[in-house]
């Protein structure tokens, strides 16, 4: 039995695209992607470093203030300035250890002129660091951070003076 080209299935075929005239604009830029993000992403890891860095130097800045705080407070519970004075040292010290900041040069400067009932006591800490230590290793320089705090004295404590 023999079969004619009529008796034979046909096969569909699809109806082509036309083809545009001139060849589609970034046929000719195979790979660009590739090579636009090996450029970009030093830059980007290098912004996100900076970014990590100024957030260090911020964090260690607020821990800074908050030893000054701490500082003032304790020194205002003092009964006496000499006392409040090495108390706010003290615990000024304390603060900057527990939150694991390094200071190559550190003064800690207590006013108690105006100590007694109603009085106010003045604490200001300065904290000179490298910015290995407080943004990212390897950051050569170093920068100075201070912070200055007033903490009233209770204005219905007792007198250490004795007085009336």
């Amino acid at each position: 039995m023999t079969t004619t080209a009529s008796q034979q299935p046909r096969l569909r075929r699809w109806p082509e695209r036309p083809r545009p005239r001139w060849p589609r604009p970034w046929s000719g830029e195979r790979g660009s992607a590739a090579a636009e993000a090996a450029l970009v992403a030093p830059l980007l890891m290098l912004l996100a470093l900076v970014a990590v860095g100024f957030g260090r130097i911020s964090s260690t800045r607020i821990e800074v203030d908050s030893a000054a705080r701490q500082a003032a407070r304790a020194a205002s519970l003092a009964r006496d300035p000499e006392v409040a004075a090495a108390q706010a040292r003290a615990t000024a010290q304390a603060a900057l250890a527990e939150n694991r900041i390094t200071c190559d040069q550190m003064s800690i400067a207590v006013n108690t002129a105006d100590y007694g009932p109603g009085g106010t006591v003045t604490v200001t800490v300065r904290c000179t660091t490298r910015l290995a230590d407080v943004a990212m290793p390897g950051l050569p320089g170093q920068t100075t951070l201070h912070a200055r705090f007033v903490s009233p004295v209770d204005t219905y404590r007792s007198d250490p003076g004795g007085g009336p």
